[in-house]
């Protein structure tokens, strides 16, 4: 991997947003397509809000113009193309929020693993999800795909045309993970709701079967016994007192039933959790979901092993 510097990568606040710095960062990655406009004004509101700085990201591929590529095939931009869309990332971040602190930075590399890399050390990673016309929800790009299964910190997939502003009563929806305590998905999006006001929907799908080590809705899981959502929030009733909560565990398709509720929402949350001797898990139901889902979606990486939601 190669990191970049495009000259003029300092904000006019002077507060960069490398690793080290007091405030973590909001990365966003950038390509200068038309799809990419909503990850980067998401990015730049999410900044804004949370008062954190934003650093814009563009992966350059090093063969661009070295090889022939078939004109369907998606890639990272060349060197021109990805200091370009740094800029104009930079202009279109800073149009609705003029003092936001703003760094660019271009690596150069496979655009999953640098993206993951350049957030490492950050609070939240933005990224992207392109759609082509009616077959849009039928895809997942392996940026998207790859960043939200490996990053460390939260991933947010922004689709490309994702409402926003969202609704002021537009709630975060929260997914809980059978077999677990939720704790690492559930101090994300009740934090986020607290920050915008949105009211919070936790919802933890029953297939109506046990719970088994194999299941796949999420990744595998533990056999523990689920704790009633009730109490499984009522630590976070008093954290953030000022949240509207609701609880719901509807049967059925975890897929389906997690779209449905998140209809009209305004932000769903899912976890990532490690399990095992491979690591971590990304399983078929949060891939469906990524793919389908017409908002913005956090990938929340758990906090260790998968927690026994009883404990």
């Amino acid at each position: 991997m190669t990191s970049i510097q495009p000259p003029d990568v300092r904000s006019a606040a002077g507060l960069a947003a490398h690793p080290g710095d007091p405030v973590p960062a909001v990365v966003v990655g950038v390509d200068g397509s038309a799809s990419n406009h909503a990850a980067v004004a998401y990015a730049a509101e999410l900044a804004d809000r949370t008062g954190r700085p934003l650093r814009l990201t563009a992966v350059i591929d090093p063969t661009a113009g070295a090889v022939v590529r078939r004109p369907a095939a998606p890639r990272a931009p060349g060197f021109g193309e990805g200091f370009e869309a740094l800029h104009a990332g930079r202009a279109r971040a800073t149009q609705d929020h003029p003092d936001l602190a703003v760094t660019e930075t271009a690596r150069s590399g496979s655009p999953a693993v640098e993206l993951t890399e350049a957030a490492r050390e950050e609070a939240v990673l933005v990224v992207g999800r392109r759609g082509l016309g009616a077959t849009r929800r039928l895809l997942l790009g392996s940026t998207s795909l790859g960043a939200a299964r490996r990053s460390s910190v939260p991933v947010v997939v922004v689709p490309d045309d994702a409402p926003r502003p969202a609704r002021p009563d537009a709630p975060v929806v929260v997914a809980v993970h059978p077999g677990t305590s939720g704790r690492a998905e559930l101090d994300y999006g009740f934090a986020q709701a607290q920050d915008t006001g949105a009211p919070v929907v936790v919802v933890r799908v029953s297939s109506g079967r046990e719970v088994t080590p194999y299941d796949t809705c999420f990744g595998p899981v533990s056999d523990a016994q689920d704790a009633p959502l009730p109490a499984l929030v009522a630590g976070y009733l008093e954290r953030f007192p000022g949240v509207r909560v609701r609880t719901t565990q509807p049967t059925g398709s975890a897929a389906g039933q997690l779209l449905r509720e998140a209809a009209g929402a305004s932000l769903l949350v899912l976890g990532r959790h490690r399990h095992g001797p491979f690591g971590v898990s990304l399983g078929t139901v949060a891939r469906t979901v990524l793919r389908q889902a017409p908002l913005p979606v956090a990938v929340v990486p758990s906090m260790g092993p998968p927690e026994a939601a009883s404990r």
